[in-house]
């Protein structure tokens, strides 16, 4: 049996590891994969990492998003795209990337998106003049 057999030193013994021989890959851990709920006009939205791995260290490009409980992510920054690295062993993952968007959304009907509406909640200040 391989059940007690580590043959890429990755923690991971050789009857679960499903590469075995490298251990820059250990239990299959791979690029930072996201799921983002976009926001609402009544809900901020929700940025979650899928593959999330507590023994797993992640670097945000830029910094500030931090992660909780099951991946979800807190500090996430409006159309701000970040990449994010993950080490697991003392390898590294190439970049995944993310972006909560609101551009798609016009609360107050004005014609003005959003992401550049500075006052989406009131339909008579569409370019914030007032």
């Amino acid at each position: 049996s391989n059940s007690s057999l580590d043959c890429d030193g990755d923690g991971v013994t050789a009857n679960v590891d499903p590469d075995d021989n490298d251990p820059c890959n250990p239990n299959g851990v791979g690029i930072p994969t996201f799921t983002v709920v976009s926001p609402t006009c009544s809900s901020l939205g929700t940025v979650t990492l899928s593959n999330y791995n507590v023994d797993t260290v992640y670097v945000f490009a830029p910094v500030g998003p931090t992660i909780g409980s099951g991946g979800l992510l807190s500090g996430v920054v409006l159309n701000q795209t970040y990449s994010v690295t993950a080490t697991h062993h003392g390898c590294s993952s190439p970049a995944g990337t993310f972006t909560l968007s609101n551009s798609s959304l016009d609360c107050d009907g004005d014609g003005v998106p959003a992401n550049i509406d500075p006052d989406d909640n009131d339909p008579c200040k569409p370019n914030g003049v007032g």
